[in-house]
């Protein structure tokens, strides 16, 4: 997640898709670009 400066709006840029021990220094993370998902996720958050 990332903040605005200016606005102080939070914007969602990736999540996690995998990772070993999570946060761990020096065990790099998998990142998903959350924007290549936008209608996947808008289509199944609208229907449920």
């Amino acid at each position: 997640m990332v903040q605005d400066k200016n606005t102080k709006q939070w914007t969602l840029i990736g999540i996690v898709s995998w990772g070993i021990k999570c946060g761990e220094p020096g065990i790099p993370g998998i990142y998903t670009r959350v924007t290549e998902y936008l209608d996947f996720i808008y289509e199944h958050a609208v229907s449920n």
